[in-house]
């Protein structure tokens, strides 16, 4: 408000200043959930799976900063960035097969973090897979 300092730099230093605190959950949820998945543990699957955990908790960060910017109420900016993240989750192809989306809503899944991260967790970890066949419900002419 006294303009000793642009938004830019606020948002910029509130950003790293957070960042130790925002990567504890990721690095606490790898060091648990990791050795508990029955893959292969080497270092550089840790480490992938660390990364990745981590790149989505900062993207959901900023998906509550850009929600915070936006909004002048508190209330609304909660609601609004907690429908993104449902949304996100939704059309990520973790909980459905993404190919099946109605038209429209599955060019969502390319705007949505949650579907990358999905997919780099699926990428990295089903190398040598096989899965079973899964019939389409729905007949794409």
């Amino acid at each position: 408000m006294n303009h000793m300092y642009t938004p830019t730099a606020y948002f910029f230093a509130r950003t790293l200043s957070g960042i130790m605190i925002q990567v504890c959950a990721p690095i606490l949820m790898s060091l648990i959930i990791f050795f508990g998945l029955g893959l292969p543990i080497t270092a550089y699957n840790f480490f992938n799976f660390l990364t990745n955990t981590v790149q989505v908790a900062l993207v959901g960060c900023a998906i509550g900063y850009f929600c915070g910017l936006i909004f002048d109420d508190d209330n609304a900016a909660r609601g609004f960035s907690m429908f993104m993240t449902l949304i996100f989750m939704l059309v990520s192809g973790s909980l459905n097969i993404a190919k099946i989306y109605p038209p429209g809503i599955d060019q969502l899944q390319y705007i949505s973090p949650n579907r990358y991260s999905v997919e780099t967790f699926f990428r990295l970890f089903s190398d040598n897979q096989t899965y079973p066949y899964i019939p389409e419900p729905f007949s794409v002419n």
